[in-house]
This record gives structure tokens, C-alpha cells and sequence, in this order.
């Protein structure tokens, strides 16, 4: 079982000298990731005038994505890319793997939802559609989407190859 899980970048592998030196930078960009995040939680939560900024709350809910990804990902990332093998078993590889793509997912809609809001902030008046439950709903959002995200693309693409087939028919 441990042939299907090994992966075959090169022949040799890493040698020690590089097996520490790829470690130690892994090492450092997960540390880096845990702290940059945590201290952009922490100011938001200790400061009362980044606070009352009602659309902080988005920044702080990606800087939990993120956190989450530098703990529950990328460390057993980086001993799988030092060790050339999967050391950890097939189920945790796979619940690695989801927790992958499900943290990397909310992430990713987190910058849409932030990119919205900037949007929405330049091009209407800042206190329409600001109310804390409209607010709540939207960072609550990146967190409900990525689990049914196959399910939502399932449907789009649906819905697009709907409207194509229609075009090209209207178009006959």
C-alpha cells in the first residue's frame, strides 16, 4: 500500500543537507502563517475602533480560514513533501485532503465576499445594507458554501449548458 502512497518527484529524493534546509523553510512559512494570522485576530478582537469597522469581521473570519490551514494542513503537507511518503494512513490522508480543499475553499470565498464588500462600499452609501445580520449571514457564508460546493457547481453548470443549448437552438 505504501507504493500507491509514495511520490516519485525524483529518483534519489532529497538528500539530508536538503531534507533540513526544506524543513526549516517550511517551517518558518508555517510559523509565520500561524502568527501573522493570529496577531491579525488578535487586533482586531483588543482594538475597540477596528472593531466597531463592522466589516473587519470578514478579514477576521479569513485570518481563522487561514490559521486553519497553517495548522491542520500545511504541516503534514510539508513532512509529506521532506519524507517523499504518506506516513499517516490512508483515512487521515483523505480527511487531510478534505479539510484541504474545504479550508482553502472558505478562503477563497472569503476574498469574493471581501472583494464585494470593498465593491459595495466605493459604489453605493456605506450605511445601506450594513446591519449586523446581513452581516453575520455574509461571513457566515464562506463557511456553509465549500461543503455543498460540488453541488452548487453541479447546478451552475446545469444551468449554463441550459442556456447554451437554448442560444445555439434559438440561433438554428
Amino acid at each position: 500500500m505504501n507504493d500507491v502512497l509514495k511520490l516519485n518527484f525524483s529518483k534519489e529524493g532529497f538528500g539530508s543537507v536538503e531534507k533540513v534546509v526544506l524543513l526549516t523553510f517550511l517551517s518558518a512559512v508555517i510559523l509565520m502563517a500561524i502568527l501573522g494570522n493570529l496577531l491579525v485576530m488578535v487586533a482586531v478582537c483588543r482594538d475597540r475602533q477596528l472593531r466597531k469597522i463592522k466589516t473587519n469581521y470578514f478579514i477576521v473570519s479569513l485570518a481563522f480560514a487561514d490559521l486553519l490551514v497553517s495548522v491542520l494542513v500545511m504541516p503534514f503537507g510539508a513532512i509529506e513533501l521532506v519524507q517523499d511518503i504518506w506516513i499517516y494512513g490512508e483515512m487521515f490522508c483523505l480527511v487531510r485532503t478534505s479539510l484541504d480543499v474545504l479550508l482553502t475553499t472558505a478562503s477563497i470565498f472569503h476574498l469574493c465576499c471581501i472583494s464585494l464588500d470593498r465593491f459595495h462600499s466605493t459604489t453605493r452609501d456605506n450605511n445601506i445594507g450594513k446591519t449586523e445580520l446581513a452581516l453575520y449571514s455574509a461571513t457566515s457564508g464562506p463557511w456553509l458554501i465549500p461543503p455543498h460546493a460540488k453541488l452548487l457547481c453541479f447546478l451552475l453548470a446545469c444551468i449554463l449548458f441550459c442556456i447554451s443549448v437554448s442560444l445555439f437552438l434559438f440561433c438554428i
